[in-house]
Order: structure tokens, then sequence, then C-alpha cells
């Protein structure tokens, strides 16, 4: 009976270690295929996108970027030219959103340097719940 009750305990306590490293293991959000258009010489504002995937089981917003060469970067639609910004992105749980040309995109204005093709710009996509997703964008030309 003694033997009976220890691999019981056994079992159980392998059970519930199982579920906590699946748990820590759990995909997170996260920021890809990032990439900023080469802005005109003198330009103090660029335009980024990137995609966003979202494998948890919770819809994620992203409610602010970043990036250590722009004063600001807002998530906006419409055009370069006349943005709308947007306050937050939803991306959908087990889904994903790609910002890119002629739809959604990221507004850089304060550029601290200029930008040119194959310089390499980090920013950091925030969600509501606190989760920093890094990706580098590399410059390019449209």
């Amino acid at each position: 009976m003694h033997t009976m009750i220890k691999n019981v305990g056994l079992a159980l306590a392998m059970a519930v270690m199982g579920a906590v490293s699946t748990r820590a293991s759990q995909a997170q959000p996260s920021a890809s295929e990032a990439w900023v258009a080469a802005p005109a010489a003198g330009a103090i504002t660029a335009v980024g996108y990137v995609a966003i995937d979202n494998p948890t089981m919770y819809e994620i917003y992203v409610v602010s970027v970043s990036s250590e060469v722009a004063g600001s970067v807002e998530i906006a639609q419409g055009t370069p030219e006349a943005p709308t910004v947007v306050k937050e992105l939803a991306v959908a749980s087990f889904g994903g959103v790609a910002l890119k040309p002629g739809g959604m995109f990221l507004r850089l204005s304060g550029l601290k340097k200029p930008l040119a093709a194959g310089d390499q710009v980090p920013l950091v996509l925030t969600t509501d719940g606190g989760v920093a997703m890094k990706v580098t964008a590399e410059v390019r030309r449209p």
C-alpha cells in the first residue's frame, strides 16, 4: 500500500511539473518582417511596416511603439501624407496582423539621425498586458 501511495504521489508531482513547464514555454506574441521605407534626404519622418503574430488564446492590443532613432512612433492608417493615428491595434487570438504598404503603418516622427538603405532600426511594440516585442527593421528603398 505504501508503494502505491508513493507512486501516485510521484505521478501527481510529475503532472504538476509538466503543466508548469508547458505554461512557461508557451509561445508569446512576437513581431517580425519589419522594415522602414528610406525617407527622402533631410526628412524628419519615416514610414515602417511590421508583422505581428499572436499565438496565444487571448486577443492582444498593441498600445505603443518606440524606437531609439525617433522622437515618437505611432500606429497609423490612411496615407503617410495625411495619417490617422490608431490608439490601439487589435491582434486576434491565434492570429496575426501585417502592417504593409497601402494599409496600416508605423509613423516614425522626429528622426534623430538620417536613415539610409541598409540601416537597422530597433523597434519595441508594447501590448496592453505589458508584453514588449522587440524587432529590428531594415531601412529599404520602397
